[in-house]
């Protein structure tokens, strides 16, 4: 069975503690990957937004975005994330606001190892619950699942073609470690998960389902046979309705871009969740039918509206960050001169120079 780490990561603004922590703390033995590490809110953003990170261990006390409003915005990209409160101040509204924000516990400085052990200990049975509340039928089997179902869909997404599809030789393979009835159980859910990811009509999902029979499969090479007729079928269904969907879809990005570009926590991500649709099938069909990706699109969003709100003098440089979705100036003012190839401030004295011209005038 594959057993996979679960993701974390450490936030403080001192270096020696979140390096600390990474090297004190044995979090391999704990079931957690190496630690990614940021050293203000801002950047633990970034990393939240392009990992699925599974807990957030965070100084409280932070400039620019403290470990409070990180919770919260950490909270809407991830709901299910668990999190853990670092501080040097035993006060009491940091302990409240914590309890409001479902955090699992609250560690004070100087750290002792013992207690962030113990915590994540525990935040490790919690995710290994909810993992396997997921599936009531051969739990053992359920790592492996996950895993070879998201590669299976992966290969799908890339290519469709079912005779190059590695992954689903190995989840063959697999099957045949675990009782049948078991077996049979999981072919059917992973047909299942397919049609979904690709948002088949409920008609078809259940086409999908019914081709593998629990009543009439006897042996693994009966459903061997079954699943791989049901994969056929899956294919057939997707590629009937590509171009539909997918001009669908991006549209349906498309304006949630154009109404929601402030919201600093936006991203491909969070946008394919809104849509029902993987990561991956938004960034490759979204290119196809606008011509652009949806992360270059997002940032052209952002830098027209930073344009305009500085065309009309009545922002600062940091206002116009945040009017346009940046949590941090210095990460606005890079995006808009890899955009404009000059920064806001050059830009703004090139208004005040050319003040006489119109506004139509002054060409990035």
């Amino acid at each position: 069975m594959i057993n996979s780490l679960y993701q974390i990561l450490i936030v403080d603004d001192e270096a020696i503690i979140r390096n600390g922590l990474r090297s004190i703390i044995n979090w391999t033995e704990l079931g957690f990957s190496d630690p990614f590490l940021a050293g203000n809110g801002s950047e633990a953003l970034e990393i939240i937004k392009s990992n699925p990170i599974d807990a957030l261990l965070t100084d409280i006390r932070m400039p620019e975005i403290t470990g409070l409003e990180l919770i919260r915005y950490a909270k809407e990209i991830n709901p299910n994330m668990k999190v853990v409160i670092i501080s040097g101040y035993d006060k009491f509204e940091y302990a409240f606001e914590g309890i409001k924000l479902q955090v699992e516990g609250y560690i004070l400085k100087p750290i002792d190892p013992e207690p962030v052990t113990k915590i994540f200990q525990s935040i490790k049975e919690k995710l290994d619950l909810e993992k396997k509340n997921k599936f009531d039928h051969a739990p053992q089997f359920f790592s492996d699942f996950n895993f070879y179902k998201e590669k299976i869909i992966k290969e799908i997404e890339g290519n469709n073609d079912l005779s190059n599809n590695q992954s689903l030789s190995e989840f063959l393979s697999k099957l045949k470690i675990i009782p049948l009835p078991s077996a049979i159980s999981f072919s059917k859910e992973l047909l299942k998960a397919i049609g979904r990811q690709f948002n088949l009509s409920a008609e078809k999902i259940n086409n999908l389902s019914n081709v593998i029979s629990q009543d009439s499969i006897t042996n693994f090479s009966e459903l061997e046979e079954s699943l791989l007729i049901g994969f056929s079928l899956s294919l057939e269904y997707i590629s009937t309705q590509t171009d539909k969907m997918a001009n669908v879809v991006c549209h349906r990005a498309k304006k949630i871009v154009d109404e929601q570009y402030q919201n600093p926590s936006l991203s491909i991500r969070s946008i394919s969740k809104t849509l029902s649709v993987s990561y991956g099938y938004l960034s490759s069909v979204f290119p196809k039918v606008f011509g652009t990706s949806l992360k270059s699109y997002l940032i052209e969003v952002r830098m027209m509206h930073a344009r305009t709100l500085l065309l009309s003098r009545n922002y600062k440089i940091k206002d116009v960050a945040k009017e346009v979705g940046y949590y941090n100036p210095r990460y606005f003012s890079d995006a808009f001169t890899k955009f404009y190839g000059k920064s806001p401030s050059e830009f703004l004295q090139q208004v005040n120079e050319n003040s006489s011209q119109s506004i139509a005038d002054l060409k990035p």
